[in-house]
């Protein structure tokens, strides 16, 4: 996370010198770890050419889970969790953020900033992402994009 603090105030910093506009949409996931649809997942994961073997073990570590909710001394019955990745699972973070990066890749289109040859789109750390341009109808363009790509393909929400 530091180190996107530090890239998002050197390339303001750089649009400061300048004197070139650089607008920011910060963006936060509501539940995101919870809320990921597991078979848009599997399809993201699928195509960044992940091993079918390895996929597959992925889903089947993801199947038929259940929980329980505890309170005040007292347990639920169980329950089916069809959507999210698993909570305290040393994979979850991973999994999270190829499903970002696949929003990320879809939404880079519609915004970015160029400094000197290269083109800075976003900057993301697990659920919370920053969304630059240097037009605001161009980061408004992406903003929806953004929206419409988590929210149709992923059953994410914008908080």
């Amino acid at each position: 996370m530091t180190l996107a603090i530090l890239a998002l105030r050197l390339l303001s910093e750089l649009h400061r010198e300048v004197s070139r506009p650089l607008h920011v949409a910060y963006v936060d996931v509501k539940s995101a770890f919870d809320s990921v649809d597991r078979k848009a997942l599997w399809k993201a994961l699928r195509g960044t050419g992940m091993p079918q073997t390895l996929l597959k073990l992925i889903e089947d570590l993801h199947t038929g889970t259940t929980s329980r909710v505890r309170l005040d001394g007292m347990t639920s019955d169980g329950f089916y969790i069809s959507s999210g990745v698993r909570q305290g699972c040393i994979l979850a973070p991973a999994l999270f953020c190829r499903a970002m990066d696949w929003i990320m890749e879809r939404t880079a289109r519609k915004a970015g900033v160029q400094a000197g040859d290269k083109l800075y789109t976003n900057l993301d750390y697990a659920d919370d992402v920053v969304l630059m341009a240097e037009q605001t109808e161009t980061l408004r363009s992406g903003l929806v994009e953004f929206h419409q790509t988590a929210a149709a393909n992923l059953g994410l929400h914008l908080v």
